[in-house]
């Protein structure tokens, strides 16, 4: 429950003296899209979750894990904040990569696939006082015994 009080903390304190923008000069829409929404890997193998976002501004980009046996959508652990990880899971990496136009490409790799990582897996871009926009990735980690 603290690794959830941090990431307020940290999203509320993102914008803090960035000159928001005021509403007579509205800042671009925001974007959140997953390259791949599905993605199948094997017992053992590398999964890929790739998201593009459009001014991001100062958000800040969050990737975070639901099982999908939770009926009321909450995650059940924040995995990165831009390229901080908050899992000790050394299973894990994040990248990110600025492109032109405001484009931001963040890509989260999970090595070593077990069948318990299966679930939904959404990136995100927030701050305390703006709109959240979400792109939701599933990971399926089937066969081995014919699955």
């Amino acid at each position: 429950m603290s690794n959830i009080y941090f990431l307020l903390f940290v999203l509320m304190c993102s914008s803090l003296g960035t000159g928001e923008l005021s509403d007579a000069h509205p800042r671009p829409v925001l974007s959140v899209q997953a390259v791949e929404e599905e993605v199948r890997v094997m017992p053992g193998g590398t999964a890929i979750f790739r998201c593009v976002v459009q001014n991001l501004g100062t958000r800040k980009m969050v990737w975070a894990y639901n099982s999908g046996e939770s009926s009321d959508g909450r995650f059940e652990y924040f995995i990165s904040v831009m390229d901080v990880l908050f899992t000790s899971d050394t299973r894990f990496r994040v990248e990110l990569n600025r492109g032109p136009d405001d484009l931001m490409y963040t890509t989260l790799i999970l090595r070593d696939a077990k069948m318990s990582d299966s679930g939904v897996y959404v990136c995100f871009a927030s701050s305390h006082n703006s709109a959240n926009s979400e792109a939701r990735v599933h990971l399926h980690v089937t066969g081995g015994d014919g699955e």
